[in-house]
C-alpha cells in the first residue's frame, strides 16, 4: 500500500508551523513495540494503547507523520478528534 494512502487529506496536507499533530494510528498484529519504540526516538508522546484494535492514540512532530505513515508495520492514521453524540430527544 502507498504511505500516501495511510493519511487522511487532512494530514496529507501538513501545516509545517503546527508543534506537534494529535492521532491514532493502526498497525499490524504484534507490531505495536516496534512502533512505539520509533514514536519514542521521534519525539513523539504515546497517550493510550488500544489493544483491541492494535492502534496508538499519539503526538508527534509534523515532520515524523510521513516516515510513520512509510512504515510497513503501519495500517492508517486518523485525525483524533473529540466528537458529542448527537442524540434526539422524542418525548
Amino acid at each position: 500500500m502507498d504511505w500516501v494512502h495511510k493519511l487522511p487529506s487532512a494530514l496529507a496536507r501538513m501545516d509545517e508551523d503546527a508543534k506537534l499533530y494529535r492521532v491514532i494510528v493502526e498497525v499490524t498484529d504484534d507490531s505495536l513495540e516496534e512502533v512505539k519504540a520509533f514514536i519514542m526516538a521521534r519525539n513523539g508522546k504515546i497517550f493510550r494503547e488500544l489493544s483491541i484494535i492494535s492502534a496508538l492514540v499519539l503526538e508527534l512532530p509534523p515532520d515524523v507523520l510521513q516516515d510513520l505513515a512509510k512504515m510497513g508495520q503501519v495500517k492508517k492514521i486518523s485525525i483524533d478528534t473529540k466528537s458529542r453524540a448527537l442524540l434526539k430527544n422524542d418525548t
